[in-house]
C-alpha cells in the first residue's frame, strides 16, 4: 500500500512493542479480531483500487469475520446494532 520503506518501518515497531513481547505466547479472540479488522481493510483497499463483484463480495465477507470469533465483540459491533433498526438506541 505505501511501499517498502513504509512496512520496514512498520515492521521494525511492530518487532519491539511491548505489548507484544509481553504477551506473544497468549493467542485470545483480541488477536483474532485483528487480524479481521486488518483483511477488512485490505479487501476494502483492493475494492476501492479495482472495483469488482467478487472483490465486494470478499469485502462483506471479510467485514463479517472479525466478529465471529467471539461472542462479546460480536454484541458490541456496531454493525450488528445497525442491522437491527428497531432497537439501535
Amino acid at each position: 500500500m505505501f511501499g517498502a520503506g513504509a512496512g520496514f518501518i512498520a515492521l521494525t515497531l511492530l518487532v519491539f512493542e511491548p505489548n507484544l513481547l509481553a504477551h506473544g505466547a497468549y493467542v485470545t479472540t483480541d488477536v483474532a479480531l485483528s487480524c479481521g479488522l486488518f483483511a477488512t481493510v485490505y479487501a476494502f483497499y483492493r475494492y476501492v483500487k479495482a472495483p469488482s463483484m467478487w472483490r465486494l463480495a470478499a469485502t462483506g465477507l471479510a467485514a463479517d469475520s472479525p466478529w465471529r470469533p467471539s461472542t462479546r465483540d460480536f454484541w458490541y459491533s456496531p454493525f450488528w446494532r445497525c442491522s437491527r433498526p428497531w432497537k439501535c438506541c
